[in-house]
C-alpha cells in the first residue's frame, strides 16, 4: 500500500515475483515541502504508511535514517552509512505473534484446519506459531470476532503468514508436527551456548571473514553478504566456535539459508 499525497513511482504491483536477479528497487518515495524540515517530515508521514508485506525492503531503515542528524542537518556524505551504528533487526511481540495466529487460523491451514487443530474442551483455542527457529503457542480468544489490528498478508500457495513489524515484513507459518530429530536440532539452535545464521536477504557471499573451526567474539562478522548494492556483515550473536560453514564466497543465497553455526 503506497501512501498518499506523495510522488510514487513503482513498478510492481500485488502479485508480482520479487527476484534477486535484477536491480531490487520497488519504487521511490519523493515528498516536496517549502523547508527541508517540513519536506523531511512529510516523507517520514508517507514511510509510516507504506506497507510492503511478503518481501524484507529497507523501508524501516529510510525511516530510522530520516531521524539521523546528519539526515535532519543535510550532512550526509558517501560514507556516513557505513560509519553508522545500524538499529537492530525488529523482533516481533505479542500482538505480532497474535495477528499471525488469527491469519493462519482464518486461512484454516494445517490438517483439518488449525481451529480443529487448536480446539481444546474446557480450554482456550490455541495453535502453535513458528516465526524464524522460533515456536510459542498461541491462544485464541474467541472463534469469531477477534480482530488484531495490523498489516498482515497471506499466502495461500505456501501456507506463509506476512506480518508488519516496525516497517519489515515477518514471516510466520504453522509450526510442524514435532519429530525426534526436529527436537533435537530445536532445542540447540535455542540453547544459550549455540547460534545459527542464517541469510537477511537474498544475496550474494562476497566474504567468509571465519573458516570453519575458528573462534570468534561476540558481534563479530562471520560472512559478507552483498545485497541491495550494499555489504551486510552478518556477525555471531555470541563468543565461540565456528561449528558449521555451509556457504563458500561466491555463492548465491536466498532469504533463510542456512549460512554457519557457532557454539560456545
Amino acid at each position: 500500500r503506497w501512501p498518499p499525497g506523495v510522488r510514487v513511482d513503482a513498478g510492481v504491483h500485488e502479485g508480482d515475483e520479487i527476484t534477486g536477479a535484477y536491480d531490487p528497487l520497488l519504487a521511490k518515495l519523493i515528498a516536496h515541502a517549502p523547508t527541508r524540515p517540513q519536506a523531511l517530515e512529510r516523507l517520514r508521514e508517507a514511510l509510516e504508511q507504506t506497507e510492503l508485506l511478503g518481501v524484507r525492503s529497507n523501508l524501516r531503515f529510510l525511516h530510522w535514517l530520516l531521524g539521523h542528524p546528519a539526515t535532519r542537518d543535510g550532512a550526509m556524505r558517501t560514507d556516513t552509512i557505513a560509519s553508522l551504528q545500524l538499529p537492530d533487526p525488529p523482533q516481533p511481540d505479542d500482538a505480532a505473534w497474535r495477528r499471525a495466529a488469527q491469519a493462519l487460523a482464518d486461512s484454516g491451514a494445517g490438517p483439518g484446519g488449525a481451529w480443529g487443530g487448536g480446539w481444546r474442551a474446557g480450554a482456550a483455542a490455541a495453535i502453535r506459531v513458528r516465526h524464524g527457529d522460533e515456536d510459542r503457542r498461541v491462544e485464541l480468544p474467541s472463534a469469531f470476532g477477534w480482530t488484531a489490528d495490523g498489516p498482515v498478508a497471506t499466502d495461500q500457495i505456501t501456507g506463509t503468514v506476512h506480518v508488519g513489524v516496525e516497517g519489515q515484513s515477518l514471516e510466520f507459518r504453522l509450526s510442524p508436527p514435532p519429530t525426534v530429530e526436529e527436537a533435537v536440532r530445536h532445542a540447540a539452535g535455542h540453547g544459550e551456548g549455540h547460534a545459527v545464521l542464517t541469510a537477511p536477504m537474498p544475496g550474494r557471499i562476497i566474504a567468509v571473514r571465519a573458516a570453519e573451526g575458528a573462534s570468534v567474539q561476540a558481534h563479530a562478522t562471520v560472512l559478507v553478504l552483498e545485497a541491495m548494492k550494499m555489504e551486510h556483515a552478518v556477525v555471531s550473536p555470541l563468543a565461540g566456535t565456528v561449528t558449521r560453514l555451509a556457504v563458500r564466497e561466491g555463492d548465491q543465497v536466498q532469504r533463510g539459508d542456512l549460512l554457519a553455526e557457532v557454539s560456545a
